[in-house]
């Protein structure tokens, strides 16, 4: 699934039918992965390199980031290329939504069932 916006939500009523888990373990709004430009050193050199990817828990079963479970209430977490996101449950249980977070060719991307 790739990331081209600024903003995607993983839940059971986002519009985006790649982005959509019909599971009663996954919230309405479960998690929201967000981009967001960077403060870099370089200012006269900004481009795509200074955008960053975030991912913060909205739901009430929780969002795995690395088998760290997130809540509502933590801040967003920095996204880094081979990231494991899990929805609901820890990324090796057998009921995980797990996507792995990737980038090729300046594209960022889900990589869906690690």
């Amino acid at each position: 699934m790739l990331l081209t916006s600024d903003e995607h939500c993983i839940d059971r009523l986002v519009e985006d039918t790649n982005f959509r888990i019909m599971s009663p373990a996954v919230s309405a709004r479960h998690c929201q992965i967000t981009r967001k430009r960077v403060a870099t050193k370089d200012l006269e050199h900004q481009s795509d390199c200074c955008f960053s990817m975030f991912l913060k828990d909205t739901s009430t079963n929780g969002t795995y980031w690395n088998w760290e479970k997130q809540s509502k209430s933590a801040p967003e977490v920095k996204l880094s290329h081979g990231d494991i996101i899990s929805v609901a449950f820890a990324p090796h249980n057998e009921l995980a939504f797990a996507f792995v977070l990737g980038s090729r060719h300046r594209q960022l991307y889900l990589l869906a069932g690690c």
